[in-house]
């Protein structure tokens, strides 16, 4: 609408003024007028004009010295004028008029028409002027507001027309914040120059999207600054393009921690489908075999049939040893997962302690006539948790002897490295191949094998020597040939400057009784426990005397004040065996008693010494270990 453009008309000569002042306001626009320069100011600073009609001849001053001072002026530079003119009409005349600022040059006498035209047509510029500034209001505010950075970029080329670098020639203010550096001291510096860098950053990537207008978005990691970015890249012309970026470093680190998390739940997972797996299977073939020759061995026997049943009972034996073995590994692994599993480490000789498991190993060698060596030093001292060093070297033992053929060999040797102690334990067995040397100590590697008579294994209890070792501060591993053998390398912490630490046991006074004269309380529920104990104990016992419950023992030991020595089962209806035994420290403290429990849990050996037992024996019970415990405290 022409209501919208205000028209200043400025002539000298009053018919002209008026004429064209009517002419204007009659089409609908806005119309004021002036006589001369200094009115021309004035209005001009009163009404701000959107066009001038300015007469070249005025009084005072010169029309195109005016129109010079208005487009000087930062605040009126954007008013469209024309210049009138009927005496300075010349081509040279019109030409500087509008090289000094003019935007247009009527020469009069004009026509109505054409002057209406002219007025329409500056409106028309004056109109897309204006929507262009607010078109950059728009795109300023939205530039500047954007919560990601954005650049924009002109390419940079050599001689041959080869991107070697881009100019960075506007930045929004939010870019600072994400990589520190002003928009004032970005713009117009070389990208090698801004970062410091030989090369542009993703000189190609940009490149491209310059020359093709192909946009790109992408995420990366920027040495420079040590972030991670994700970038939007477009061409807003050919050898130009705009980046909008944002840090996802943040998002990163998160991604980092689910993919971490992912990680732990897919091994929690495979150590529970390990588990399961182990459970129903491995742990049942023991099992068949112990029911199976039990039941045909009670059917012979009760036929007085004995043909065989030494073999069958030794079946049953190796069975039977096979399941302990596999459920005390069980019981290790799952209390070190749950965290169970207390950490105690304390000063070992570590040349007895080899001693004593190769010891337990001696019949399953014998049998099938390996020769064991050890090359041990004597009275060699680590600093390890007793029972986690112990079950990596059960482990690694019976493994050489399980993948050992009869009449091979077996190694055992420890030595002195610096800080720590190496052992080792190498065979002449089959040997690993290398594709399961990989897999050998994780969980989800299912790595299972026969040994060399079909003895069969979970792998589970390498995964335990892997985490005792490492929570000992050591590290396993092995070396291997096939069908040449393996040697297993592990490393434990000498600490040997540091004081052995000891268990307090209750002081033991002279007992008139030896080992094969022992009056014995037995404290046990299970009927059948109770039966075997007795059977272990009759040749080192001249009475023997049971008690199913806590309180029943308590009575037994009033009434039978000269008691030697007590088997404490831990576990009992009403009290257990750690209240019976304070209970009857009150009066009696001087007899042997010895825990025992099937739970093998961490700290069960310092709660019975806490409550007054002498010592402590795990479930099953060999008579071998019993019997070395009475004579411990009996002698011989």
């Amino acid at each position: 609408m022409n209501s919208e453009y205000k028209i200043l008309v400025v002539d000298d000569t009053p018919e002209l003024l008026d004429i064209t002042v009517r002419t204007i306001k009659k089409a609908g626009y806005i119309v004021f007028s002036a006589a001369d320069g200094a009115e021309c100011i004035k209005k001009l600073h009163l009404e701000k004009p959107d066009i001038i009609l300015l007469d070249v001849m005025l009084p005072d001053n010169n029309g195109k010295d005016i129109a010079t001072q208005i487009k000087r002026d930062p605040e009126f530079s954007s008013v469209f004028i024309i210049l009138l003119s009927s005496l300075r009409t010349s081509p040279d005349y019109v030409s500087e008029g509008l090289e000094d600022g003019a935007d247009g040059y009527i020469i009069r006498p004009v026509e109505k028409r054409e002057l209406l035209a002219r007025i329409a047509a500056g409106c028309r510029i004056i109109k897309a002027e204006r929507e262009l500034k607010a078109a950059s209001v728009k795109y300023q505010s939205l530039f500047s507001a954007m919560q990601e950075g954005v650049y924009l970029h002109e390419m940079v080329y050599n001689e041959d027309g080869k991107p070697i670098d881009y100019r960075i020639i506007e930045a929004n203010p939010i870019s600072e914040e994400l990589l520190n550096i002003k928009p004032e001291d970005a713009i117009g510096k070389l990208a090698t120059e801004l970062y410091a860098t030989d090369q542009a950053p993703f000189l190609d990537v940009y490149s491209k999207v310059a020359e093709t207008g192909d946009p790109v978005t992408f995420e990366q990691y920027f040495p420079p600054m040590d972030k991670y970015f994700q970038i939007s890249a477009y061409s807003p012309g050919k050898g130009k393009f705009a980046t909008a970026f944002s840090d996802i470093s943040l998002r990163k680190v998160a991604e980092e921690k689910l993919k971490h998390k992912n990680a732990e739940l897919q091994k929690i997972n495979a150590e529970k489908d390990k588990f399961f797996s182990i459970i129903a299977h491995d742990l049942k073939s023991p099992f068949n075999s112990i029911l199976g020759f039990s039941e045909h061995l009670v059917e012979q026997v009760a036929k007085k049939d004995y043909e065989n049943i030494e073999n069958f009972a030794e079946i049953i034996l190796k069975s039977s040893q096979t399941a302990l073995n596999l459920l005390s590994n069980l019981m290790e692994w799952a209390q070190s997962q749950t965290g169970r599993m207390k950490f105690s480490p304390e000063q070992l000789d570590l040349t007895k302690l080899i001693n004593d498991i190769v010891t337990q190993f001696e019949n399953t060698a014998l049998q099938k006539e390996i020769v064991v060596s050890k090359s041990l030093p004597h009275g060699l001292l680590v600093f390890a948790d007793n029972s986690m060093l112990s079950t990596v070297l059960r482990n690694l033992i019976s493994n050489a002897i399980k993948f050992t053929y009869p009449g091979g060999k077996i190694r055992i040797s420890a030595e002195k490295d610096q800080n720590e102690i190496k052992i080792s334990v190498g065979d002449t067995g089959k040997g690993i191949s290398n594709e399961v040397l990989n897999k050998l100590f994780q969980i989800d590697g299912n790595i299972t094998s026969p040994g060399t008579q079909n003895e069969t294994g979970t792998g589970l209890g390498l995964i335990l020597c892997k985490e005792f070792v490492k929570k000992n501060g050591g590290k396993i591993w092995v070396e291997s040939k096939v069908n040449e053998g393996s040697t297993f390398y592990f490393t434990i912490p000498e600490h040997s400057n540091l004081e052995k630490k000891i268990i307090p046991l209750e002081t033991v006074k002279d007992h008139a009784r030896k080992a094969a004269n022992l009056k014995i309380l037995i404290t046990e529920d299970d009927s059948t426990s109770e039966l075997l104990l007795s059977t272990m104990l009759s040749s080192v016992s001249t009475e023997i005397i049971t008690a199913k419950t806590g309180k029943e023992a308590i009575e037994m030991c009033h009434i039978h004040p000269d008691i030697d020595l007590i088997i404490m089962d831990i576990k009992m209806p009403e009290m257990d065996g750690y209240e019976t035994t304070l209970q009857i420290r009150e009066f009696n403290k001087e007899v042997i008693i010895i825990a025992q429990t099937a739970y093998g849990l961490d700290g069960e050996r310092e709660k019975a010494h806490k409550s007054g037992c002498n010592d402590y024996i795990s479930k099953p019970i060999k008579k071998t270990t019993l019997l070395d415990l009475i004579i411990k405290y009996f002698g011989v």
